[in-house]
Formats: structure tokens, C-alpha cells, sequence
């Protein structure tokens, strides 16, 4: 039986060093055989990555040299997941801050809409919300708008993060431990998840050599590679994130900055509270705020 153990590793670097472990990274690199990307959404023609765009930065450079360890491998040890934050950065869930990982290209989300229009549209009831650190999760809601209110349980989501499935079926297991595992999804909702969430990661595990089987083993080459394909679909969409949108009056927003949400969630969590007081005894006769 394969156990998982989870390393917190921590580390400092001098700014004045910072050039120089990305120089060591790019040449650590180009020294492993570098990769590939794909060019096209099919996978059927790919380019080679240059070091200075697998590097581009301090955290690619921490990512490069501490995923790549020969010495592990050779122990049995395999590195599954690894992932990197810049100090201070700014978190729109920030429950997840471990799970940010690295300074990624600007990109433009395409999940959903960008602003407040068509938040109250009844759609299909089930929403895939594709989280900027490369989670996601299903939400059942009215609409939008009530998809966002339910996803505050967890972090502050935008109308852009949320994609309407018309489909959504999983199958979940009980373990001998008495939890709740997922087991899959359905073919259609699988593929929509990967379309939405993952298109770059699906280009290379798409790869007919790249097909699942019980008794393949992916070489050290192949293992980086989707190692890196990870850590983009983590990372692609998080310097690009979309301020939340405002509440309704500058009071309000006042208000949605102590909440730490979007402004459609303040709103609905401000107009609850005033709807109670007006109907409660303490709103009779009086002229309440």
C-alpha cells in the first residue's frame, strides 16, 4: 500500500540572490531535457518550451529546482504535488494561500460573465465554479446570484468563476472508514469539467502515448512535463483575477470590505438583515437604518 505524505517546506531568499537562482533554475532546465507544450487545443502539434519561459520568475525557479529531485526517484519517493506562493500575494479565497502556487502569464478567464448582469437569469440550476488556484466545485443554486451566496461558505467568488452545466452526475463511495469518497463523474460531466477547468492539462494527457493503463509507467520526462501542466492550470489564471464586484451604496461597500466579499453577497446579506428588522417589533413605528 502506497502512503501519501504532505512536506511543508519553507524558504528564504536574499532579493539581491533572486537572479541567480533563476539563472540556476533555467540551467537546471534546459540540464533535464526542458518540454513541451501543446500549440493547438487537439495536442497534435506541439513546440518546445525556452528556459527564460519555464523560468520566467523567482517562484518558477523554486518550482523548478525543488520538483526535480533525481534522488527521490531513485528512493521510490515520488514527488504527486507541489506548490509555491509569493509572500503577501493577493488571495481571492484566502483559505488557500498554499494552493496559489506561481506568478503565472496574464490570462483572461473564460469561464463565465464578468460583471453583475444576468446574476439573477434562471439557468440550469447546477453551477461549476472554476477557483483561480485551479480548484473547483458544483454548486446547485436558482441562479447565479444564489450560486454565489452558497460559494461564500467557502471563499468569495466572482460571476466569471461560474460556468451553468446543462449536465452533472457523480457517483461517490463509502470507505471501510465510514467517509465519502468520489468515485466519478459521468462521461459528459467529465468532459465539461476538463473543457472549462483544465484545457492545457487535457491537451497533454490527451497524448495518445499518454493513455491510461494499468501497466504503464511514464518516464521522468513525461512525469515533469504533467507535473508542469499542473502546476500551470494552478497557477494561469491568478494574476488575472477580476476585482469583486461593488455593492450596491458606498455604505454597503463599507460593509462588503468588513465581510471580505463580492458585492451581490453583501448586498443579499445586508437587505436579509434590514427585511428582519422591518418586520420585527423593533422596526414598528420607527424609521430604521
Amino acid at each position: 500500500m502506497r502512503k501519501v505524505y504532505k512536506l511543508e517546506l519553507a524558504v528564504t531568499l536574499e532579493e539581491a540572490e533572486e537572479q541567480k537562482a533563476i539563472q540556476a533554475a533555467r540551467d537546471h532546465f534546459l540540464a533535464r531535457g526542458g518540454a513541451r507544450t501543446p500549440v493547438d487545443s487537439k495536442g497534435e502539434t506541439w513546440r518546445d518550451i525556452s528556459a527564460e519561459e519555464a523560468c520566467s520568475d523567482v517562484v518558477d525557479a523554486i518550482m523548478e529546482l525543488t520538483g526535480d529531485n533525481a534522488e527521490l526517484e531513485e528512493a521510490g519517493i515520488e514527488v504527486v504535488s507541489l506548490s509555491c506562493v509569493e509572500p503577501k500575494s493577493k488571495d481571492v479565497r484566502p483559505e488557500c494561500d498554499e494552493n496559489g502556487v506561481e506568478a503565472p502569464e496574464k490570462e483572461e478567464l473564460e469561464v463565465g460573465c464578468d460583471n453583475a448582469s444576468g446574476l439573477d437569469d434562471v439557468e440550469t440550476g447546477m453551477y461549476l465554479c472554476r477557483w483561480p488556484n485551479g480548484e473547483f466545485s458544483l454548486v446547485k443554486a436558482e441562479n447565479r446570484r444564489d450560486a454565489l451566496i452558497q460559494l461564500d461558505e467557502w471563499a468569495g467568488a466572482h460571476p466569471s468563476f461560474l460556468f451553468a452545466l446543462d449536465v452533472c452526475m457523480a457517483d461517490f463511495r463509502l470507505t471501510d472508514l465510514g467517509k465519502i469518497e468520489l468515485n466519478e463523474f459521468g462521461e459528459e460531466t467529465e468532459r465539461l469539467i476538463w473543457e472549462q477547468c483544465y484545457p492545457e492539462l487535457d491537451s497533454v494527457l490527451s497524448r495518445p502515448q499518454l493513455a491510461p493503463s494499468s501497466d504503464q509507467k511514464h518516464d521522468r520526462g513525461t512525469k515533469n512535463e504533467i507535473r508542469r501542466a499542473v502546476r500551470r492550470e494552478r497557477s494561469r489564471l491568478w494574476k488575472n483575477q477580476p476585482e469583486p464586484l461593488p455593492a450596491q451604496t458606498e455604505a454597503w461597500r463599507q460593509r462588503q470590505k468588513q465581510m471580505r466579499t463580492g458585492g451581490p453577497v453583501a448586498d443579499y446579506y445586508i437587505e436579509t438583515k434590514q427585511k428582519r428588522i422591518l418586520e420585527s417589533a423593533a422596526g414598528e413605528g420607527g424609521k430604521p437604518n
